[in-house]
């Protein structure tokens, strides 16, 4: 199986994909323990065109896809400390892995 890292760009196409990835993670990793209200409130206002670009356009941060040949996704954002992220909190050195839901 051959895997191909894309750097992820603030064009639509790839905002759609990086949003829906990030939301599917998040959700499935703490669905279990936040009230569905809370849930769909942050999923809404954290995961933002905007505050996604932002990240996007920090030179601390690389965000890439990967993609295997049969179309599945990944994404891995590996950042510098810097930059508060988008809950206001400062960031570490480090990487995040979002992988999509099975």
């Amino acid at each position: 199986m051959k895997i191909t890292p894309e750097l992820v760009t603030t064009d639509p196409a790839s905002m759609k994909v990086l949003q829906q990835l990030a939301r599917e993670t998040f959700k499935a990793t703490f669905d279990a323990n936040t009230p569905p209200d809370e849930m769909a409130a942050f999923l809404k206002e954290y995961y933002t065109t905007e505050s996604m670009e932002a990240e996007l356009t920090d030179p601390n941060t690389a965000t890439y896809f990967f993609k295997n040949e049969g179309g599945s996704s990944w994404l891995l954002e590996a950042f510098l400390e810097g930059r508060p992220n988008r809950t206001g909190l400062p960031r570490r050195h480090g990487i995040t892995a979002h992988l999509p839901a099975s």
